[in-house]
């Protein structure tokens, strides 16, 4: 293994909130999606950004995005509950 992915709440350019690491990009996007309807930081507002950082295991640069989640809060009127989805995923080459 040459690489882990790092999934990071990157909603704020002040604050950095690692959320997790996985041993491959599929793992660290289906924790992602395992999240459902919920905030993957309680710090989260109305919006937040997810990013998947690819890094080299041992000595390395910081890393590079690979892809970025963009989910929003809404309130979903059948239950009158607020509830978060994904509305794109931004691939980064």
């Amino acid at each position: 293994m040459k690489h882990v992915y790092e999934v990071c709440d990157t909603t704020d350019d002040e604050h950095y909130y690692p959320l997790g690491m996985f041993a491959s990009k599929s793992d660290a996007r289906e924790a992602i999606r395992s999240w459902g309807d919920t905030a993957l930081n309680d710090a989260s507002d109305e919006f937040e950004h997810i990013s998947i950082i690819k890094r080299a295991i041992g000595w390395s640069s910081n890393g590079k995005v690979v892809e970025i989640y963009h989910r929003e809060q809404y309130l979903d009127y059948q239950v009158d509950e607020w509830k978060w989805r994904t509305i794109e995923i931004e691939a980064i080459k």
